[in-house]
């Protein structure tokens, strides 16, 4: 049992059984060949004025994203957003608000918990050590519930400093009915910010490019932690 990411009643954690086959060691073989190019090119990078933990953020959502591809492989192309949580999925409990239980439907998937917090999201730190001990007060992205697999340049997830008209969107489940009123803040990535869509790619974009991503989709429904 893990407490509730918002108090309250404890809920259960939910541990699925691995994928086998090619997909997950292919995945996993995938994620050592990530790390592994960050650490290479991130000296690189810092030194031309790109900061260090962006792209650490970037690497960060890549894993998520693929973490959340290879779930859906297993699920009727669904996310974990879309599924029950008594089919492994985190659905009732996403629309509560709460981000933490999509992360324990990936947890096999994913395997680093330390991938739900940005480097530069000063407030979330430090990470959590595993995904019993992950709550919401650890996670750095957000999450888009009308993303789909088929819909593959949709919004899947994103760093959670977003504004409308200015005001940073408070934590749970908010609906923007205008893409336009929609900016990053200055919390975490200097007014910028990263964001991964539905097919595994990952962007960094101003808040201009965010909203122009964001009027690709018809509704936009966003899960902050």
């Amino acid at each position: 049992m893990v407490d509730n990411p918002n108090g309250g009643a404890t809920m259960p954690f939910v541990h699925q059984q691995a994928s086998s086959g090619f997909s997950v060691w292919g995945l996993l073989a995938l994620l050592v060949g990530i790390f592994l190019i960050v650490i290479v090119l991130l000296p690189a990078v810092s030194s031309k004025g790109f900061p260090a933990h962006r792209v650490v953020c970037t690497t960060q959502l890549k894993q998520i994203s693929l973490a959340m591809l290879l779930w859906s492989e297993d699920h009727r192309t669904n996310f974990p957003m879309h599924v029950s949580f008594t089919n492994g999925g985190s659905k009732e409990l996403t629309l509560r608000g709460l981000v933490t239980p999509t992360f324990w439907a990936i947890s096999n998937q994913l395997q680093n918990p330390a991938a739900a917090t940005c480097p530069g999201d000063k407030e979330r730190l430090p990470r959590a050590t595993s995904f019993n001990a992950m709550t919401d007060r650890k996670i750095s992205y957000f999450l888009h519930l009308d993303a789909t697999v088929e819909k593959q340049d949709s919004v899947l997830l994103g760093d959670r400093h977003v504004a409308t008209n200015g005001v940073a969107l408070p934590a749970g489940v908010v609906q923007i009915h205008d893409p336009q009123t929609v900016s990053w803040t200055t919390n975490i990535h200097n007014g910028q910010g990263n964001i991964a869509l539905a097919d595994g790619s990952v962007q960094q974009v101003t808040s201009k490019g965010f909203r122009d991503v964001l009027k690709t989709t018809i509704a936009n429904t966003l899960v902050i932690p």
